[in-house]
């Protein structure tokens, strides 16, 4: 993660004598291979690589992933194109930023509800393909004299999609997992989410210096920043649809979760 936020700074290159950015990079790489098969010779690892084999689990933390890189890349855009570019102030940008909220607050219990039903694969086709609509309304539709209002059609996209991803992702990844291993199912779940917030900041921010002439905040006020910003928003929004296209990979069946079969296993044994 190091070398990832601070790449840019570094301008991937060297940090300090022979310390560099790629070095960085590459012994990360090396320390994970390692942690991998130190982990596959323990009797209880701390990271069952087990888990991995459950295609539900496997798909959802790949989803997990992919919706974090989106959305903390995507705020960043956001924030800098109606604060620095359109000059408005924090609270007006949070208020340009309510549809968002509210319509997924409104919608994440009404998806977590569904996902019990009908189980979670259309759930999130539809919403990763809703956040990518609207993350492409919010490449394509503002301009340099664009008001609140301009965001308001996108970001409702953006909520409801997000609203319809959110709870049948966690749902979809824990339900086949057996109840000793739940504890570090989620442990994974939650650094593929930080891992995907801090690759969309990474990515965004390199996309933004490369493209623009001078530092972001200040070179976003200038006439560049928008023909910058599009095509992050765009790998955004392609990503989200591979997400989209994971979630088929995903069986349709509502499997009933092992601590509910257990019981009835006891009883069928007494009968």
């Amino acid at each position: 993660m190091y070398g990832l936020v601070e790449g840019q700074r570094y301008h991937w290159a060297t940090i300090t004598g022979p310390v560099s950015i790629p070095a960085v990079l590459v012994a990360a790489a090396v320390l994970l291979f390692l942690f991998v098969l130190w982990e596959r010779r323990q009797a209880e690892p701390l990271l069952p690589l087990g888990l991995f084999r459950i295609r539900r689990f496997t798909v959802a933390t790949a989803i997990t992933l992919i919706t974090s890189f989106a959305l903390y890349g995507f705020l960043l855009v956001f924030v800098i194109e109606t604060q620095n570019m359109l000059g408005m102030s924090p609270f007006r940008s949070g208020v340009t930023a309510l549809p968002w909220t509210l319509v997924l607050s409104a919608v994440a219990p009404v998806a977590g509800r569904l996902t019990d039903r009908i189980g979670g694969r259309l759930l999130l086709v539809c919403g990763l393909s809703a956040y990518a609509l609207g993350v492409l309304g919010v490449a394509v539709l503002p301009t340099r004299t664009s008001t609140a209002m301009s965001y308001l059609l996108p970001l409702v996209f953006v909520g409801v999609g997000m609203g319809a991803a959110i709870a049948p992702t966690t749902t979809e990844a824990m339900r086949d997992i057996p109840p000793a291993q739940a504890g570090a199912a989620s442990g994974v779940l939650n650094t593929g989410r930080q891992v995907g917030a801090a690759l969309g900041a990474a990515v965004v921010g390199a996309v933004l210096q490369s493209r623009l002439p001078g530092p972001v905040p200040a070179a976003a006020a200038g006439p560049g920043f928008l023909p910058a910003a599009r095509p992050a928003l765009a790998v955004f929004a392609a990503v989200l649809l591979l997400g989209a296209a994971l979630a088929t990979l995903m069986t349709r069946r509502v499997r009933t979760p092992a601590l509910a079969r257990a019981p009835a296993a006891q009883d069928d044994a007494r009968r």
